[in-house]
């Protein structure tokens, strides 16, 4: 259906009613596990083993894949199986990012191709965007406790201006992102419609 458009994430996930929820266990959130399973997954793709079994692929590799890693060891494991890194910028830092970046790329040299480099964090634009940080990730983050969550809450993600967006997407762009992903913080529809502006000029200004 998606004629190769579609890309799959895969990750170890730190919230264990996540694991409950697909009735899956908990113990089992390891990353060596998590490379093994997509392995299988990508046999079944390409019919190596198993002709009639699972959908027909677009390519014969099947999707693209991009792993959530964040330590070294996780790196290495991922560069086995997925052409780059799905990644996420609690605080959206730029050292952050760019550390993420060199893990990735080390781990990836062995593999002799450069890999896919995605990046994400989350917005609140204008004069409400650092509150509506707060109160979006005061209650996401309640399962580390409402301490934890509301410090985290004053200090997490992106919040300022559409200009201020609009260099800092240019920075990241800098260290060699391939994509960035912005995740809101609002229902407010305005909170888009200003990212959208920022991003169709960012694009627009890219292309020329």
């Amino acid at each position: 259906l998606a004629e190769g458009r579609f890309t799959l994430g895969v990750g170890v996930g730190g919230r264990e009613e996540d694991y409950t929820a697909i009735d899956s266990n908990w113990s089992d959130r390891r990353w060596a596990i998590l490379a093994k399973n997509v392995k299988t997954m990508k046999s079944v793709w390409s019919k190596d083993f198993h002709k009639e079994m699972g959908p027909n692929t677009y390519s014969k590799t099947g999707p693209q894949i991009l792993a959530g890693a964040v330590g070294p060891k996780a790196m290495s494991m991922s560069a086995d199986f997925a052409e780059g890194l799905a990644g996420f910028s609690f605080n959206a830092d730029l050292k952050e990012i760019n550390d993420s970046f060199v893990r990735v790329k080390e781990a990836f040299i062995q593999k002799k191709i450069s890999p896919r480099l995605v990046t994400s964090f989350w917005f609140g634009l204008g004069e409400s965007g650092r509150e509506d940080i707060k109160t979006h990730l005061t209650r996401y983050l309640g399962w580390m406790g409402d301490d934890l969550a509301k410090n985290l809450s004053e200090v997490a993600g992106f919040s300022g201006n559409q200009n201020e967006l609009y260099n800092f997407l240019d920075e990241i762009k800098g260290l060699g992102a391939t994509d960035t992903l912005l995740v809101p913080t609002s229902k407010d529809i305005s909170q888009l419609s200003m990212a959208e502006e920022v991003v169709s000029e960012f694009n627009q200004k890219s292309s020329n």
